[in-house]
């Protein structure tokens, strides 16, 4: 209804200006691309909703309009890893920036 999608707004505002601020203090901001070890594939019996759980920390950046970019960060109970960097509104080059620099170590 009206009222919900007025409420999911106001949330999602508020979300976008609590990053934002983030960036006063920071040039980038690091996360693990997804909140767990990534589920089985559909084929293995993993569910739509098993596997946004697990993306729980791309969904909301998404959201923001903020530039983000993911690189392999290893393994975990033996599947790949990623590790997500998101910089300020318009600072692409720095998400980049940064994602090369850990890609080179």
């Amino acid at each position: 209804n009206g009222e919900a999608y007025r409420l999911a707004r106001e949330e999602g505002i508020r979300f976008k200006m609590d990053i934002l601020e983030l960036f006063e203090d920071f040039d980038v901001l690091a996360t693990p691309t997804l909140r767990g070890v990534p589920p089985k594939t559909k084929r293995t019996g993993a569910t739509t909703q098993d596997l946004m759980k697990v993306a729980g920390n791309t969904l909301p950046i998404s959201f923001t309009g903020c530039p983000a970019v993911t690189v392999p960060a290893g393994k975990a109970d033996g599947v790949p890893v990623g590790l997500q960097f998101v910089a300020d509104e318009f600072a692409d080059r720095t998400a980049l920036q940064a994602a090369k620099l850990i890609e080179s170590i």
